[in-house]
């Protein structure tokens, strides 16, 4: 469904039911990211916390039209922030974010701490976009550490080129997991917008993590020790103010992690959601208790 959001229209799919969790794609992405990795974990054996997932799509992106009122990041931070308001609005809310989606997430609990009951983080963009061209010393240089010659030498030139880019398991499985999960969510993005008026201000003047309130919540942190895009050691500085992450970097993945990845992305999804319901258990016992 879409969403009127102060005047914004937001186009967002919702499934299950349960504690909202909202889920924030990337940067010229949209929703089929999040959901195409996180409805597998939720349907797995260890992920029983229920769940009302909400998928929405950032102004510009998947099926929610541009607006030019969004013309950066804290006008795209308001908007996430009374969309939780929308669709969570009598109480706690999970939240996960994906590169932008993660560099979001966590200005959203600065702003609302008390609010978030679990957070995960996928590839997060730990600063605001680098300029073209520019590369950060603190992120690897693009490399494949596996790839699958004979499916490879079968695709078709433009969409290998496209697979490479980021790729760091360049197989059949990844490539047809990138192909309905990112790759239409690139096609879908209003590149005009994105870099014209959204990526002016690609920066939140309120630096997210600087001198950020501990987070006391369960979360998790998810990074690939391949990723050429936001790298993997930035996210380890932010890691004493979460003192409930658990901080996991897997080899052979990079940007596209959950893609390449899956089986232990998808247990890390688990053990996270395992560790919110324990939480939110406690919580209540010690509610009753007061009572």
């Amino acid at each position: 469904m879409t969403y009127d959001i102060d005047g914004t229209a937001v186009y967002c799919e919702t499934i299950g039911e349960g504690m909202p969790l909202i889920a924030l794609h990337g940067w010229g992405v949209d929703h089929r990211l999040m959901s195409g990795c996180l409805e597998p974990a939720f349907a797995s054996e260890g992920a029983r916390f229920p769940c009302r997932r909400l998928y929405p799509d950032l102004p510009g992106m998947g099926r929610s039209p541009a607006d030019p009122r969004i013309n950066g990041s804290d006008a795209m931070l308001d908007l996430v922030a009374s969309f939780a308001d929308t669709v969570a609005p009598d109480g706690p809310f999970l939240l996960a974010g994906e590169s932008y989606g993660g560099y979001l997430a966590r200005a959203l609990v600065r702003r609302m701490p008390e609010r978030v009951a679990g957070l995960l983080l996928i590839a997060p963009a730990v600063s605001a976009r680098p300029a073209p061209g520019q590369k950060r010393e603190d992120v690897p240089n693009h490399a494949t550490v596996f790839e699958d010659g004979e499916f490879l030498a079968g695709m078709e030139k433009d969409a290998r080129k496209a697979f490479g880019e980021l790729g760091v398991r360049l197989t059949k499985d990844a490539w047809l997991r990138y192909e309905r999960d990112v790759l239409p969510g690139i096609k879908a993005a209003d590149r005009y917008y994105l870099g014209t008026v959204l990526g002016r201000k690609s920066a939140l003047s309120a630096d997210p993590d600087l001198d950020a309130p501990v987070f006391g919540k369960p979360s998790l942190f998810v990074a690939g020790r391949q990723d050429s895009r936001v790298g993997y050691r930035p996210l380890w500085a932010l890691l004493e103010t979460y003192p409930r992450a658990t901080y996991a970097v897997l080899d052979g993945a990079g940007h596209n992690l959950q893609t390449e990845r899956v089986g232990a992305f998808e247990a890390l999804v688990a053990d996270w959601l395992e560790r919110v319901e324990e939480e939110r258990t406690a919580e209540k016992r010690r509610l009753e208790g007061l009572a």
